[in-house]
């Protein structure tokens, strides 16, 4: 959990493990420059990696970074984004889950978030359409992910400016990405 105390938090988390947890595996609720590297996560109760800023003074995230983790299995989404304060500078890349689909949320609630990368991350098992709900977000890039599909469209994307999804694989899908009302 990295949270506002007497400022935001920062640090590293890297080559451990979380099992058996009922939220999250990892939480941003208050936190700049933060690397999650070489994690373990399985059998999450809500979602693996969470960046979900409070309300208020303080809140927010900026330059936050989950790479080269595994994540087992999980109740929610493997990766989530909300912009409940302001939200820049994240990454989630090279991740790998295994066991269950890849499933990945972005909403703005009161702050659109701003330079998203989903860049390099698979999963062995394939997932409903639209594994990848995102809207509301300025500067988003979905590059080089293998995503099996049970059917439909591997991304969703809504209300975005600068969106470049690209060199996507979605085997068992028939579309890499559904670009909703540009918000440009």
């Amino acid at each position: 959990y990295f949270g506002l105390g007497a400022s935001r938090s920062s640090g590293a988390v890297y080559d451990s493990s979380c099992r058996r947890i009922g939220r999250n595996a990892v939480s941003v609720v208050a936190g700049n420059d933060i690397r999650v590297e070489r994690m373990i996560t399985n059998r999450i109760g809500y979602i693996a990696f969470d960046v979900e800023p409070n309300t208020g003074p303080g809140n927010g995230a900026a330059r936050v970074s989950f790479d080269s983790n595994a994540i087992g299995s999980y109740q929610m989404k493997a990766y989530t984004v909300i912009g409940n304060a302001p939200v820049s500078d994240i990454d989630f890349t090279n991740n790998r889950v295994v066991g269950q689909g890849l499933r990945i949320g972005v909403v703005n609630k009161s702050h659109r978030p701003r330079r998203l990368t989903i860049n390099g991350n698979s999963s062995d098992t394939a997932t409903a359409h639209n594994a990848m709900n995102l809207q509301s977000v300025d500067d988003l890039t979905i590059r080089r992910n293998t995503v099996p599909l049970t059917s439909g469209t591997m991304a969703q994307v809504a209300y975005s400016c600068g969106v470049d999804v690209s060199g996507n694989s979605y085997p068992g899908g028939s579309r890499e990405a559904s670009i909703i009302d540009p918000s440009c």
